[in-house]
């Protein structure tokens, strides 16, 4: 026979597993609740209901803020893999994409970010084609307990009308921590777009110098 303690323990997890699917659903987001814990999940971080709101709000936002219809067809320029003519200052750079505004007073922590290295024709005063060079193109995110971007596919276009380097990047977003005790766990893709402004690397360029 199942004692008091017994039957209180499981309705606790039953509601504490309907809690957390329902925070999911609000958010347009399927929560798979593991019922039973995977090896390994001493070292998942356990989560509250507000780290989970805020960690699925934050993924709700970067779906929406997504590439519109027509924007997925970014394709890397040939001119910005070609090796430029007499090769000047070589370094990387990470471009950060502008998060949730602010709530309630603070920023968030969470970043999606891409790193690249470049190398840029050297004397060059403006970023173009033919004197800008992209390699290692890769995405990544940070500051986001319980979860992992897993970079699929990076690539850049150039804008000659606004100088503006747009990366396009697709991955998907593998979630995985413990709410009340109880395993949680989602995969979603999702794909960004990434402007650059040339003045950010042309900053870069001149502190080196």
């Amino acid at each position: 026979m199942l004692s008091i303690a017994g039957f209180f323990l499981l309705a606790g997890c039953s509601n504490a597993n309907e809690e957390i699917r329902e925070l999911g659903e609000e958010y347009e987001l399927t929560l798979v609740v593991m019922e039973d814990t995977m090896l390994g999940s001493d070292d998942l971080v356990e989560l509250d209901y507000d780290e989970s709101e805020e960690l699925l709000q934050y993924i709700r936002h970067s779906l929406d803020d997504g590439p519109q219809q027509g924007d997925r067809d970014v394709a890397i320029e040939p001119k910005l893999k070609e090796p430029v003519e007499e090769a000047g200052v070589a370094s990387s750079h990470t471009s950060y994409l502008d998060e949730m505004s602010e709530d309630e007073g603070h920023q968030s922590g969470f970043n999606r970010n891409v790193h690249f290295n470049y190398t840029l024709q050297q004397g060059a005063d403006s970023i173009t084609p033919s004197t800008l060079e992209l390699s290692e193109l890769h995405s990544y995110a940070s500051g986001m307990p319980g979860v992992d971007w897993i970079h699929a596919n990076t690539s850049a276009s150039f804008d000659e009308n606004t100088e503006e380097v747009s990366f396009y990047t697709t991955g998907q977003w593998e979630v995985h921590f413990l709410y009340e005790g109880n395993e949680i766990w989602m995969e979603v893709p999702d794909d960004w777009i990434v402007p650059l402004q040339s003045e950010e690397i042309l900053e870069d360029v001149s502190v080196e110098r």
